[in-house]
């Protein structure tokens, strides 16, 4: 593949508004787990080196994301090599023609979307009494989980 076909694939092929979404929602559940230890008088530096920490395992992760779409963008992956393990009948169902349309910088965004924006949720939840009682509806709703069943059991 020829240099500027490949850098035009990776600009337009990555969906870069979905990173950069992912990415605000890292900072913004960091910046707000802070905002919230303060407001508890809870706040200290190994919390915050944790969360940092954390955060830039989020984004190792959403950057390999990236990183993967990319190269599959860019690399001409035979059809037998994709159908190893029958990974290429797998894709077929969901519509996947090549490798260069499989979804995988986008779950990774979705995946970290989903949990940071829960975390933001809990963040708020431990200062409002409103949005407490949302959090707990929202779990109640929520199926147990097989160890919860159990642990419930032994109760």
């Amino acid at each position: 593949m020829d240099p500027t076909n490949a850098m035009e694939a990776v600009v337009y092929g990555i969906p870069w508004g979905a990173v950069v979404f992912t990415s605000l929602l890292i900072m913004a559940d960091y910046f707000g787990g802070i905002v919230t230890h303060a407001l508890r008088r809870e706040l200290t530096s190994s919390k915050m080196r944790d969360g940092l920490l954390r955060k830039s395992l989020l984004f190792l992760l959403l950057i390999s994301g990236v990183l993967f779409k990319g190269f599959f963008l860019v690399a001409e992956i035979p059809a037998q090599l994709v159908d190893i393990f029958g990974i290429g009948t797998l894709l077929s169902l969901f519509g996947v023609t090549t490798t260069a349309e499989i979804p995988v910088c986008m779950f990774f965004c979705v995946a970290i979307s989903l949990m940071e924006f829960y975390s933001i949720l809990e963040n708020v939840a431990q200062v409002s009494a409103r949005a407490a009682r949302l959090l707990s509806k929202f779990q109640r709703a929520m199926p147990p989980c097989d160890g919860e069943d159990a642990a419930r059991n032994e109760n």
